[in-house]
């Protein structure tokens, strides 16, 4: 009799001195055309984790990730937050695009599981009363500081825009906010057209109609593989035409693409890389390390959303659900910038958003 309860008191203390641990999802485009943006997500996160575990997890207990491929997909998005949520995360970081965040919100929010989006700025998402959180402004603050932007260097007063309909929910929010700024300064549009990424021959036939076109200005609201190709189409014709991108092709594949025909593009980026910061230039190292690759604007912002949902797990009140230490919290110190949630979980100081220039094959930070 003595010897089975010291058999079960050994089985309880073992059980009881096993680590726990908190589930952390990930939802994020890894393959097709948005897995350089979905992959430096996922990195970011899991560097932010990592840091976390290393200094002993949250109160003691270990933080696992659990990472799904939403390829880009969105019926696809929702059903990996449906697996997630059935694998008990606590939180989940991503997606990584507009499109699929708009499939996921509903299916987080029956659930109750905050989720930070990261790289989503669609304004299909601005002032509800959701589950989803996101450190960026949307669309209607980043057009607004491009386009007066554009007006206070540029002589500017037509433009041709070309948007891809694959990430709708962001491509259109942008496209409408940016063509309403540029209205208000009478600048006008003279060519549209859309396509879906992955449709090549389209792809191609609008970048030559655009080489030919005579507009002051081409705005690309697109990927950077399909920023870069048509930039190429371009300027085969056309060296002198300002072209602007929206944030999306903010990436380092922009670069590496388009090569010197690169040169001179306007693009607005979620990242300063020439900040002097020390916290933000060890993380760059740190990344550079650990991935082999440059962290890019969705790495930064991964890890800053990261960062706030782990801080809200090792910080709230027994009482206190994630959303309410969110939202009560508001501001948040990130690497790089902080920033500011309202009361809908929308960042709205809009921080991280730079004006760069193409130069020399780098980003270059506007300063006027």
């Amino acid at each position: 009799m003595f010897r089975s309860f010291l058999i079960f008191l050994c089985i309880v203390l073992v059980s009881c001195s096993e680590p726990s641990t908190i589930k952390i999802g990930f939802i994020g485009s890894l393959t097709g055309p948005a897995s350089d943006l979905g992959s430096r997500v996922r990195n970011g996160t899991i560097l932010a984790i990592e840091q976390w575990n290393a200094r002993g997890g949250v109160n003691g207990s270990t933080i696992e990730l659990i990472t799904k491929d939403d390829k880009n997909d969105p019926s696809r998005a929702a059903a990996m937050a449906s697996e997630l949520i059935t694998e008990q995360v606590a939180a989940i970081v991503g997606p990584s695009t507009s499109a699929m965040a708009v499939s996921v919100v509903p299916v987080i929010n029956v659930a109750k599981i905050p989720t930070f989006g990261t790289t989503v700025t669609t304004d299909d998402l601005v002032d509800l009363d959701d589950y989803f959180f996101r450190p960026v402004a949307s669309t209607r603050a980043g057009t607004k500081h491009l386009s007066q932007f554009i007006n206070n260097h540029y002589d500017v007063t037509n433009f041709a825009i070309v948007t891809d309909l694959s990430n709708e929910a962001y491509t259109r929010s942008w496209r409408d906010q940016f063509v309403k700024w540029m209205s208000e300064h009478e600048v006008q549009v003279v060519m549209e057209e859309h396509f879906e990424t992955g449709d090549n021959l389209s792809l191609l036939d609008i970048s030559q109609r655009l080489a030919s076109i005579d507009t002051d200005m081409i705005a690309l609201v697109v990927n950077a593989r399909d920023a870069a190709l048509m930039t190429k189409q371009i300027r085969s014709k056309n060296k002198d035409v300002l072209i602007v991108t929206s944030e999306w092709s903010g990436t380092s594949n922009l670069l590496s693409l388009a090569g010197s025909d690169a040169e001179g593009m306007i693009v607005p980026r979620y990242i300063d890389e020439n900040n002097a910061e020390l916290r933000f230039k060890t993380l760059v190292d740190q990344y550079r390390v650990r991935f082999e690759q440059d962290i890019g604007y969705a790495g930064v912002l991964a890890y800053n959303s990261t960062n706030a949902l782990l801080d809200a797990l090792a910080n709230k009140s027994q009482q206190q659900t994630i959303k309410e230490y969110l939202l009560n919290k508001a501001k948040f110190d990130g690497v790089l910038a902080s920033f500011q949630l309202n009361e809908f979980g929308d960042e709205e100081s809009n921080a991280f958003h730079f004006i760069t220039e193409v130069r020399q094959g780098k980003f270059m930070t506007r300063q006027d």
